[in-house]
């Protein structure tokens, strides 16, 4: 309202022309914000003000010239959120229990009774039948999964959904001890190449595909998204254990963050003590009070560049230190799909989330990430933490295997998945569908 005020103010003491093309911009604004939002507000003065302007600058009403001239502030409430199915429900069921004799229940469940549905179909324990019902799980995922569902209930629906658990959970186990062994045989591999390879040399002016890449690893885990950043540094994550094989997986295991340091320390001996040259974030791994992410770490200063910053397996560390080696990972098994510069930076985000996700299910007692807790298996391979890498890494593989045509680029990739988000809109909300490809819509 305090923006129609101010609307209201600059044509009362304005001159306005008779004609809307000699009209300024400010009052162009003011009179198109009136005419957009006066049928949305109860307010005959507003009503009577927008039916003059209408019959004087009919030109205005164009739709045209309307998301030419409407301020930006005022567009989010000319185009408010849809509410959700949800709430939507809920409101409904109390308009129903207000007057006694009208008996109705929503068709997709409120919160508490989806979470015990979604719980009921996905545990691991015996159920009433072995097979996942997928269509069933689709309709229930169509309500959206409740947001105080546990990690483990959301992680095994994505899981199913995607294709990385099988639809028979007797075989829920067999699957994902089997992905993670592939993925653990992997991961040396790749780590253990990136640890034999030599250093950057310090005359040459350009690093290597895998280097330039790293670089921008580091700078896309700067990046995320406050939220997301501090979700994953402050996730309880599994000690490791004491590695049997001494320095060696210890080494691997930190091959990518070790290669970043060398990375950083080679720019900042080409760089000097006096220019200031963009270089790689520093990525500090020790608890997040004492070292803040800031957008500053993408350069050096005038004063003498610290020392790199020690290794700390601390809970942040680790969780950055995965995240990290995920997206390498990712990068060499696809090397023929990624550009010069790595993936595009959102895909660190999807990594983020969905391992934020995994070492909160880790947490949970009861369930884990993709296999069940069975009392005759307790001794697994494989540690925890590797565990986890593995089921968010062929998650993630999953999802950018149904987007391959978007990260392959490309006006027939593009166009393809167009199509299929336009049928998939089309089908989950008709309404919506006609709303986004009619050509007469307002923005």
């Amino acid at each position: 309202m305090g923006l129609l005020e101010r609307y209201c103010d600059i044509l009362s003491e304005g001159k306005l022309s008779d004609s809307a093309a000699q009209l300024g911009q400010d009052c162009l604004e003011a009179i198109s914000g009136i005419l957009a939002t006066a049928s949305r507000i109860d307010s005959p003065e507003l009503h009577t003000l927008s039916h003059s302007l209408a019959q004087r600058y009919p030109a205005l009403l164009e739709e045209a010239e309307l998301r030419e001239n409407v301020s930006l502030k005022l567009l989010p409430h000319l185009n408010p959120g849809r509410p959700s199915q949800t709430s939507v429900d809920a409101k409904i069921v109390v308009i129903a229990q207000s007057h006694g004799q009208v008996a109705w229940s929503p068709p997709g469940l409120l919160p508490e009774d989806r979470q015990k549905l979604f719980i009921t179909m996905l545990k691991s324990t015996p159920a009433d039948t072995e097979t996942i019902d997928l269509g069933k799980l689709r309709q229930l995922c169509c309500y959206s999964i409740p947001s105080t569902a546990p990690a483990w209930l959301r992680l095994r629906a994505w899981s199913i959904l995607l294709g990385v658990l099988p639809l028979d959970r007797r075989k829920w186990h067999h699957s994902a001890k089997r992905a993670r062994a592939d993925y653990l045989a992997l991961s040396q591999q790749v780590l253990a190449t990136l640890s034999s390879a030599p250093p950057p040399l310090d005359g040459s002016s350009t690093l290597s595909t895998q280097d330039k890449a790293l670089v921008q690893f580091s700078k896309d885990v700067e990046a995320l998204p406050g939220s997301i950043r501090d979700a994953l540094l402050h996730c309880t994550v599994p000690s490791e254990p004491a590695s049997t094989d001494d320095s060696q997986d210890a080494r691997h295991t930190d091959a990518v963050l070790s290669r970043i340091h060398v990375i950083k320390n080679r720019n900042r001996s080409a760089a000097g003590s006096t220019q200031i040259t963009p270089l790689i974030p520093t990525i500090t791994l020790d608890d997040p009070p004492t070292s803040p992410f800031s957008p500053t770490a993408f350069y050096t200063s005038q004063e003498p560049s610290p020392p790199v910053p020690t290794i700390l397996l601390s809970s942040s560390s680790t969780s950055i230190n995965i995240l990290l080696r995920l997206l390498y990972i990712h990068s060499m098994l696809h090397s023929s799909h990624a550009t010069s510069l790595g993936p595009p930076s959102s895909l660190a985000a999807i990594f983020a989330v969905i391992l934020t996700l995994a070492l909160q299910a880790q947490a949970t007692p009861s369930e884990t990430l993709l296999s069940p807790v069975e009392e005759t298996n307790k001794a697994e391979p494989l540690d925890p933490l590797i565990q986890i890498e593995a089921d968010v890494f062929w998650m993630v593989e999953a999802i950018v295997g149904n987007t391959r045509e978007l990260l392959d680029g490309g006006e027939e990739g593009d166009e393809i998945w167009s199509r299929r988000f336009s049928n998939v809109v089309r089908w989950a909300d008709n309404e919506l569908w006609m709303d986004l490809v009619s050509p007469n819509r307002i923005v």
